[in-house]
């Protein structure tokens, strides 16, 4: 099943798919991953170990995070019709999404390039960052919330 369609709601999810789910949520929507990773940073003890799903053929990785790492907190994805604010965002240029976001009362946001060579412009409202490679839209991850105290926010 590729026809899998990617609106990017954030705080929320995905349309069908929302931050909070179990893995046996996801995998009841999505089937079983293509290949599993865990992902867990040496350095920084206070970053969670997550357990990511990728589904190659559906342009789609989830996140789990949490104490059973059975929480989904974040998306990334490349699938080239993503939608973001009615917006087939993958078509856009950077500058395109700079108004995008602007359009949508997003005026605050970073831009930086990352060691590897990618420009990411992140929005920390959204928890949103858009990776471009040579002025092009290569990858989206976007996060759940938290609240002051660390604690996920769950949608409604």
């Amino acid at each position: 099943m590729n026809t899998l369609k990617i609106e990017i709601l954030p705080g929320i999810g995905l349309n069908g798919i929302h931050f909070g789910a179990s893995k046996k949520d996801v995998e009841s929507i999505l089937g079983q991953p293509d290949e599993k990773d865990i992902i867990e940073d040496a350095e920084d003890e206070m970053l969670d170990t997550a357990t990511v799903y990728h589904y190659w053929d559906k342009y789609i990785s989830v996140f789990f995070s949490g104490p059973d790492q059975d929480e989904l907190v974040a998306f990334e994805t490349d699938h080239l019709d993503a939608i973001l604010f009615s917006s087939k965002v993958f078509k856009l240029s950077e500058k395109q999404l700079t108004v995008l976001l602007k359009e949508n009362n997003i005026f605050e946001f970073d831009e930086d390039t990352e060691p590897w060579g990618e420009k990411r412009i992140s929005s920390p409202e959204l928890g949103i960052d858009f990776y471009f490679e040579d002025e092009k839209l290569g990858t989206i991850n976007w996060s759940a919330w938290y609240d002051q105290n660390g604690k996920l926010i769950l949608p409604e």
